[in-house]
């Protein structure tokens, strides 16, 4: 799924070392915000409201989730936090 508007229900997984040291599948349920982590002004990156820590990067972030058959559309993937918004994960 391409060119999707922001702003769209978005299911994030992983394992973050914050929750049962990374032994329990977490997930995160938020609409992503366009990412004010203090970097370059013409990036577009997105953030989602999650409070999952390191271990979880590289899970998916997903659209249209339907959780009786675990199918949607990858979208994006965890990828970091940063000290100024520690409760956004990041994701290109």
């Amino acid at each position: 799924m391409f060119n999707v508007p922001r702003g769209q229900l978005t299911y994030s997984f992983g394992y973050p070392g914050n929750i049962a040291d990374a032994e329990i599948m977490s997930v995160c349920i938020s609409k992503p915000i366009i990412s004010k982590c203090g970097l370059p002004p013409r990036y577009r990156g997105q953030g989602l409201r999650c409070g999952m820590t390191q271990g979880c990067s590289g899970g998916p972030w997903i659209l249209n989730f339907v959780g009786t058959t675990g199918r949607g559309y990858i979208n994006s993937v965890n990828s970091y936090t940063c000290q100024l918004l520690p409760y956004i994960m990041h994701g290109p």
